[in-house]
């Protein structure tokens, strides 16, 4: 359950990044230091069945600051 939570999180930060720097073009030339660009990319992967790789990456991203 938490991993799919993980998962849908995962697409919804990215469809709505990848909007953002579509339809809003100045606000991502205004903010480089958000990982528009990555976000979508992750989402691309979550979307077309990269699950393991995201599952692990996640747990590396998250072990810093919480005990996955």
């Amino acid at each position: 359950m938490v991993q799919d939570a993980v998962i849908r999180n995962i697409e919804i930060i990215g469809e709505a990044s990848h909007n953002i720097e579509e339809r809003f073009p100045e606000f991502s030339e205004q903010h480089p230091e958000l990982p528009l660009a990555f976000a979508y990319q992750m989402r691309n992967a979550v979307a077309h069945g990269y699950l393991k790789w995201i599952w692990k990456l996640s747990g590396r991203l998250f072990s810093t600051t919480y005990q996955v």
